[in-house]
């Protein structure tokens, strides 16, 4: 009998290699954080949109990309001068193709979404949490087992992937939000923790209390 061929599993997650090719495509073509040229930067996401073979994977690269340029244009806008400044209107052309691909996906963005002033501030708290929870990783104060070691690790993974899901809408996201917050919440040994720092900027989402059920 002919033996079977043994293909090895991955030793990397697919998820973390989609986002390493998006920031790739974001930091060669994107790497003011707005559109310049809104036609050979569509046709550029068009060929990596053909080389990924699973739409959830398609759908990560472009939400990285929406991220992105959103973080990126509302940085430009704020402190540009320049009355005759094309960023917004550029971007724009390239936010709406990105948003019109997550459409033929399924993804319904205009129900409930995010808006732009939004995603920045909640990029921003998102930021804030995971500086927290490494911190936390780091200090001596607390001696971790590996099971609360692992859930601060998975637990920032998960927030900053979670930067480019926003475009699932709010519901969606914020009931993902709440998932990681119950998981802090059941932890003795992080009460501290949780109570006095994790939850107050987890307060900033707004809504989240409701999502946490």
């Amino acid at each position: 009998m002919e033996e079977l061929i043994k293909i090895p599993y991955p030793n990397f997650k697919f998820s973390e290699y989609i986002n390493r090719k998006a920031s790739d495509f974001c930091m060669f073509n994107l790497r003011d954080g707005f559109a310049r040229s809104p036609k050979s930067e569509i046709e550029r996401i068009e060929n990596n949109l053909y080389n990924l073979t699973k739409d959830e994977d398609k759908i990560q690269f472009i939400a990285f990309i929406i991220n992105h340029l959103t973080e990126g244009l509302k940085k430009h806008v704020d402190k540009c001068v320049s009355a005759t400044c094309r960023a917004e209107p550029m971007t724009q052309d390239v936010l709406y193709y990105l948003y019109g691909q997550l459409d033929y996906f399924g993804i319904e963005t205009d129900i409930e979404s995010f808006s732009q002033e939004e995603i920045y501030r909640n990029n921003k708290t998102i930021d804030e949490l995971v500086t927290a929870l490494k911190e936390l990783r780091a200090g001596q104060e607390i001696i971790f087992s590996e099971l609360d070691a692992r859930l601060i690790d998975t637990s920032i993974i998960d927030l900053e992937d979670a930067k480019g899901l926003q475009v699932l809408g709010k519901s969606k996201w914020l009931k993902l939000i709440g998932g990681t917050v119950l998981e802090f919440a059941g932890n003795k040994i992080l009460e501290g923790f949780f109570k006095h720092t994790f939850m107050p900027l987890i307060a900033k989402f707004g809504e989240i209390v409701k999502f946490l059920n």
